[in-house]
């Protein structure tokens, strides 16, 4: 599959990821889907590697890294990263 190959350019690798996330097919993906994607994925991370984090932390992290996102992907302040 082209995605997976090493020599694939840059573009068919995020089109690939980006239609894995896009459910509806709508060329966009809502901040809040992208909110639940990492903020499983940090509360997975973080609980494995310390089962004694608290939420409070990763609370404060997903905010940071969400309002980074939105800053470099989300141009027209639309709430959605559009492909």
């Amino acid at each position: 599959m082209q995605p997976f190959c090493y020599e694939s350019h840059p573009d068919v690798k995020k089109q690939f990821l980006f239609r894995i996330y896009d459910k509806e097919g709508k060329q966009s993906i809502p901040i809040d889907t992208i909110r639940d994607i990492l903020g499983h994925e940090l509360f997975v991370r973080s609980h494995y590697s310390n089962p004694q984090a608290t939420s409070s932390y990763g609370d404060q992290v997903m905010v940071t890294i969400i309002d980074d996102f939105k800053a470099r992907f989300d141009k027209d302040k639309n709430q959605t990263i559009d492909l």
